[in-house]
């Protein structure tokens, strides 16, 4: 499994531009945006690295490269497991990179941060982190299942779904009181009630993506 995770991370070379535009863009955004500045760098980062993170896995489709790389002593489960450990990497270094430059946008480098907004800094960081965690989630098991081509459509469709639920959902009766609720939340029962779900999330994609493999044939 180290091998996969080594080609992995020789086939970020391909990706170097897309790399120092993240960072081009993020550095700019810590020294001049401001508040606003520390919260699209968060985003930004995340989303791109998520992208990044599974952009690798396009490489094993080509000129028929998974035949080769399941001639390997590696099983299919341990395949699958090094693709979520080399997108958690990447989504760390994402997640420093972040946290590093906000430090620099709230140092007074750029402009100063107001005392309330340095207050939810790290919830921030904590909830983009756990987007991108469950971004990789959904977009693994898609990507294994569809391919290159196919799964950015079908990829496509989950987000546009997931507008259209999230809509619906502000229509339906009762959710002001859940907002509520989650307003007057400490933030120790939301980070353990994020943790919970992320894990969720991770482990049912997992055993998914172990089934997508087990039953594909090269």
């Amino acid at each position: 499994m180290k091998a996969l995770f080594l080609k992995d991370l020789y086939t970020l070379k391909t990706s170097k531009a897309l790399l120092l535009v993240i960072v081009g863009v993020a550095v700019f955004m810590a020294i001049w945006g401001g508040e606003e500045g520390v919260s699209f760098i968060t985003s930004y980062v995340m989303v791109l690295c998520a992208v990044v993170a599974v952009n690798a896995m396009n490489y094993d489709e080509m000129d028929n490269g998974y035949a080769f790389l399941m001639t390997m002593p590696f099983s299919r489960r341990q395949y699958v497991l090094e693709k979520y450990l080399f997108g958690f990497a990447v989504g760390c270094f994402g997640w420093i990179l972040t946290m590093l430059l906000g430090a620099v946008a709230a140092s007074g480098f750029g402009i100063r941060e107001s005392q309330e907004f340095s207050g939810i800094r790290w919830l921030l960081y904590g909830g983009t982190f756990a987007a991108f965690l469950v971004l990789q989630a959904v977009m693994i098991p898609v990507q294994l299942k569809f391919g290159g081509q196919k799964g950015k459509i079908a990829m496509l469709a989950i987000i546009a779904a997931g507008f259209g639920i999230t809509a619906l959902l502000t229509k339906v009766t009762g959710m002001e009181n859940l907002a509520e609720l989650l307003a007057g939340a400490t933030k120790t029962q939301l980070s353990v009630s994020g943790f919970v779900i992320v894990a969720a999330c991770l482990i049912v994609s997992f055993l998914c993506s172990v089934k997508i493999m087990e039953r594909r044939e090269f």
